[in-house]
């Protein structure tokens, strides 16, 4: 009883049940097209019989009247079939498409140190195969059973009719193949997870190759690459023939039950033909009845796998349902309209797991309209604490508030990420043209505010050099243009969002010193007012800042005055 449960868990099918949930009239239209087929196919038999018996007796109108019977019954099977496979085609895109769009809104919803947990190459691998492998149990493996069950019933109904005693015979083979296949089915299940598993592996190494494919190269490491890529690959075929090799004697138990069956039923009606106790109509019909019962059973059980393997995927992507969502967020769904003051943490403290903090009761205040440089050496905690102002992080202990014009406080949370634009270190472009990455924070903009904020990074000189301008085309991660030219367009894109506070996290470290302290005093002179806090481990620029707090060790934040640094 156990080992059903473990199988048949009964979370899994809630969650096939909620897939299907807006689909259910296309998924019954499916698996009655599918039935309608299973009818015709035992029609066509009783058809077959009466057709070979009317031409053995020389009746020609009887024989032209099942003749056109059958061909009417071939036409009308041709056009369901190709109606069908319209309809599972785009029935399949729709379910996959929407159960995509609604992992993605979970990625975007979910915490965000809970979903780093998970390789990218992984969420990847959920959001595609595992997906399809779901929506092709509705579109498919689930009409096809219910199809299956309908032409089991007809044909053993049909068959009862003209032989009792085989149609029990052909139907109590049965049971024989339903436990081959459910013990099929608990093996498969198992197999098809561990196959899930290295694929996971291989693809997310696979992925990261492709994103560091420069380092590779210049450390030379192209052979010792290839070599991991073919361990992994080695590992999951190992589980590929697996699965392979174990279907395949599944297959042979379940086969030689089926063909036991026919070749039975074949010598019963060859012995009954011999006695002249049946025609050989009837006799023919009676050999597609006998396979018409048999391969319902077999077909069933061939779908075990396909089910295991569907349930295997199922459980994967409640595994990424489950991962923790974001706390408070839209709670405070007017946040936007409110006029930035102050930025306030009061005796904050982060660490990322045992051990010591990133950061230690730190307390500062940052005002409306001021640009501030926040400095010290590399693993303090910069980039900590802009993941705990964007509240992708909050704090263990302490308080994080910004405070509005209107005397209101905000708890720093998913919400109060309005009052933010954001451009992290390294190169964030999208590949596309250079408008459509400037209008991602933003699709409204004008030709003066276009021109604004690329003269305010000033980065407008090289765009306007270029053969089309701003609908010049970029590769993925900016390929194109230099770290310099990409890092200036990823400004622009934040300051056209208009937000009221501009995060530069390194935003500017592939900058030259004259051209890095150009953009910050062109953002400091921004109307209206933009508060700027920049991270930077370049003391020089500090010179065009309002204040400087300096990060030291276990994250103690200190403000100086900018003479003494």
């Amino acid at each position: 009883m156990n080992k059903i449960k473990k199988y048949f868990k009964i979370s899994s099918f809630r969650f096939l049940l909620k897939y299907a949930s807006d689909f259910w009239v296309s998924i019954v239209i499916i698996a009655s097209t599918y039935s309608i087929l299973s009818v015709i196919s035992v029609s066509n038999a009783i058809i077959t019989r009466n057709l070979i018996d009317h031409a053995i007796n020389s009746n020609f109108s009887s024989m032209i009247y099942f003749l056109v019977l059958m061909g009417v019954l071939f036409v009308l099977r041709m056009g369901i079939s190709s109606g069908e496979n319209i309809k599972s085609t785009r029935l399949n895109e729709k379910m996959s498409n929407k159960k995509q769009k609604d992992l993605i809104q979970k990625l975007y919803d979910a915490e965000w140190l809970k979903l780093n947990k998970i390789h990218s190459g992984d969420i990847l691998l959920r959001l595609t195969n595992d997906i399809n492998n779901i929506s092709n149990f509705w579109v498919n493996i689930f009409p096809s059973i219910i199809a299956l069950f309908v032409q089991l019933i007809l044909a053993f109904i049909t068959l009862f009719y003209f032989d009792k005693n085989l149609a029990i015979f052909a139907f109590v083979l049965g049971p024989i193949s339903a436990v081959i296949g459910f013990v099929m089915g608990r093996k498969v299940k198992r197999l098809q997870h561990n196959i899930q598993k290295f694929e996971s592996i291989n693809r997310s190494y696979i992925d990261e190759t492709i994103k560091n494919i420069v380092v590779i190269k210049t450390f030379q490491q192209e052979e010792n690459s290839i070599k991991k890529v073919s361990e992994n690959q080695a590992n999951k075929y190992k589980w590929v023939k697996k699965k392979s090799n174990f279907s395949a004697i599944a297959s042979f138990a379940i086969g030689s039950g089926y063909w036991l069956g026919y070749f039975a039923a074949f010598v019963w009606g060859i012995i009954r033909l011999s006695k002249k106790l049946t025609s050989f109509g009837t006799f023919t019909a009676f050999i597609q009845l006998v396979a018409q019962v048999q391969g319902p059973f077999e077909g069933l059980m061939r779908t075990i796998p396909q089910v295991a393997s569907c349930l295997a995927s199922v459980e994967r992507v409640m595994e990424f349902e489950d991962i923790e969502l974001e706390k408070n967020k839209n709670k405070n769904k007017n946040i936007e309209s409110q006029e930035f003051r102050k930025l306030v943490l009061k005796n904050l403290s982060f660490k990322y797991s045992k051990g010591r903090p990133v950061l230690s009761n730190i307390s500062l205040s940052i005002n409306k309209g001021e640009l501030i440089a926040i400095v010290g050496v590399s693993g303090e905690g910069k980039t900590t604490l802009i993941r705990l102002l964007l509240a992708l992080i909050s704090p263990e202990s302490g308080e994080a508030f910004i405070q509005t014009n209107d005397g209101l406080k905000y708890d720093i949370s998913p919400d109060t990420r309005s009052f933010f634009s954001y451009v992290p270190q390294g190169n964030t472009l999208f590949s596309g043209t250079i408008i459509d990455n400037l209008r991602f924070g933003e699709n409204n903009i004008t030709d003066e505010e276009l021109e604004n904020v690329l003269r305010i990074a000033c980065v407008w000189d090289f765009v306007q050099s270029l053969p089309d301008k701003e609908y010049t085309m970029i590769g993925e991660s900016g390929i194109g243009l230099s770290e310099g030219q990409a890092q200036r367009l990823a400004i622009a894109r934040a300051l056209l969002r208009k937000s009221q506070i501009l995060l530069l996290d390194e935003a500017t470290s592939a900058l030259d010193i004259y051209t890095e302290k150009q953009v910050l005093s062109n953002i400091s002179k921004m109307v209206p007012d933009i508060t700027c806090i920049a991270i930077t481990h370049r003391i020089s620029v500090t010179e065009v800042c309002d204040k400087v707090f300096r990060i030291s060790k276990n994250g103690i934040i200190k403000e100086y005055q900018k003479e003494v640094i």
